[in-house]
């Protein structure tokens, strides 16, 4: 942990830059991710490790077959803390204005990329509010599922899975910040 103080509110974590809840929820939504692709028949890898930024990060994922105009898609996401006192100025203009700055940053990082790929931020806010290209996308994903497998809710139902896959994020990094508590912790084994 970082070590500072956790509020009564218990937000702590979702901002954090060492919860361990961050990483658990970036994984799962770029898994999701994946898997959604794989649906429409668009098979994908994880951490490409044929591409790289300046700054020697990769982005999160890459289609092994072109998404558009010929050209693989490439694709980095972000979880912006909406209470993060770095994002409170931007967040109260509205739901997905904290996505949108993160996306526009996401841009800007990958913008080296060659060419030949299409690059899509994909930014979900702690709270749930999705970015403008990341909607764009998973509208466009949904729309290529429902093609593939005729169910027409297709982005109804990825939309409710990243969703869940952020909320429980966001509750292992809520959790991360409570001290462990040995007779608690037995309650919850039992329960699952």
């Amino acid at each position: 942990m970082c070590g500072e103080q956790v509020r009564a509110s218990g937000t702590h974590g979702l901002a954090c830059r060492k919860s361990a809840g961050r990483h658990f929820r970036h994984n799962a939504v770029n898994d999701l991710i994946k898997r959604a692709l794989a649906s429409a028949e668009t098979p994908a890898i994880l951490e490409p490790t044929s591409l790289s930024r300046s700054d020697g990060k990769r982005p999160d994922g890459l289609t092994i077959v072109p998404w558009a105009r010929g050209r693989s898609l490439v694709w980095d996401f972000t979880c912006p803390g909406t209470l993060a006192s770095s994002h409170l100025n931007r967040a109260v203009l509205g739901p997905g204005a904290v996505a949108n700055e993160a996306e526009e940053t996401k841009k800007s990082k990958n913008s080296s990329l060659p060419s030949l790929y299409v690059f899509t931020p994909i930014a979900v806010e702690t709270f749930g509010a999705v970015g403008e290209s990341a909607m764009d996308f998973l509208q466009e994903l949904g729309r290529r599922i429902a093609n593939w497998t005729a169910e027409q809710r297709s982005f109804m139902f990825l939309m409710q899975r990243l969703s869940v896959a952020a909320q429980r994020g966001n509750a292992v990094c809520v959790t991360g910040t409570a001290p462990s508590s040995p007779s608690l912790d037995n309650e919850v084994a039992l329960s699952l």
